[in-house]
């Protein structure tokens, strides 16, 4: 099956091979296309870039040539959260809920409101959304986080019962519920608790517990038994980017420098953002001597990322230092 320049730029997008699906993007509009899906898909992978200032020129671009539809109005609206753009956002999400009562644009109001502490106003749209959808998992969930921060901790753990028994196989609700009931107890009765759950054969291959499990290892500054079980959550679930970072950490507080950059280098390309990810694996590089492999790396994501000119003055502090 033969693809269009542009369908191949949108499969290589949805690949994840951003660089390649920029530049096909780049040379369709040297060529002069001037269409308002173009421009969208451009600035989902600027947003996926987390070049959120392009990712905004091109939407805009995209709205001036036609008038948005749902997507690229909660992608506009995302983009101008993540711009710290608040009340623009929230202009545009009421748009797409008037127009059409779209969920997406619900639920990203309902979180820019949590974000705001406006919780209340994030209730309203939530219930006023499953009153109209009946039940949503991922609304449900929205609803239960709203209310733990509300302080409403057992009507949050009866809206996640809910979500579990619909599904006991979602990790991801069942960890939120455990979550809830761990809430304020101290760490090595988290631990004696989770080590018991995970002790039944059902839940053993639990990344989210396991990962739960970790982390209390880590408060408790067991960091060998934290390593162990962060290794074992990553042959549960790969792509775990959190338990990655988690690592990578623990592997820094005992001094494996090697093996911090080993982890954190491949979070780091993915996530250059990242400032506690950032700090430890340079000082990884630095006490292991290996600057010059740390000023490739920084190099390499800035030819994918430009965004991000604050590597620069990394890679120049760092040449003073070798220097000095």
């Amino acid at each position: 099956m033969a693809y269009s320049p542009l369908e191949k730029a949108i499969e290589l997008k949805r690949n994840r091979r951003f660089k390649e699906a920029l530049t096909i993007f780049n040379e369709l509009i040297a060529n002069g296309a001037k269409d308002a899906f173009l421009f969208s898909n451009l600035a989902h992978l600027y947003f996926l870039l987390k070049d959120y200032k392009q990712s905004l020129s091109m939407i805009e671009h995209s709205i001036a040539i036609k008038e948005p539809n749902a997507f690229v109005a909660n992608l506009k609206a995302e983009i101008l959260i993540q711009l710290n753009r608040d009340t623009e956002a929230e202009a545009w999400l009421h748009q797409s809920i008037q127009a059409s009562m779209d969920k997406e644009a619900i639920k990203k109001l309902a979180r820019l409101y949590l974000k705001n502490k406006r919780f209340e106003e994030a209730l309203v749209y939530i219930n006023r959304a499953l009153d109209n959808c009946g039940y949503d998992r991922d609304i449900m969930l929205l609803k239960g986080e709203v209310l733990t921060k509300m302080g409403h901790k057992q009507e949050a753990e009866e809206v996640i019962k809910i979500i579990v028994a619909k599904d006991p196989k979602d990790e991801f609700a069942y960890q939120r519920l455990i979550m809830l009931k761990l809430e304020d107890k101290p760490s090595d009765e988290i631990i004696r608790e989770l080590e018991t759950i995970i002790s039944v054969p059902s839940r053993a291959a639990s990344a989210r517990l396991r990962y739960l499990l970790a982390n209390a290892y880590k408060e408790m500054k067991r960091y060998q038994d934290a390593i162990c079980e962060y290794h074992e959550v990553l042959k549960l679930k790969p792509d775990y980017v959190f338990a990655r970072k988690q690592l990578g950490f623990c592997l820094s507080k005992i001094k494996d420098y090697a093996g911090a950059i080993q982890v954190l280098s491949e979070v780091f390309a993915q996530e250059p953002e990242d400032t506690y990810v950032r700090s430890a694996l340079i000082s990884a590089y630095e006490k292991t001597g290996r600057q010059d492999e740390a000023k490739e790396l920084l190099s390499n994501i800035l030819s994918l990322r430009p965004d991000q000119k604050q590597l620069i003055g990394i890679m120049k502090k760092m040449s003073g230092k070798a220097e000095g």
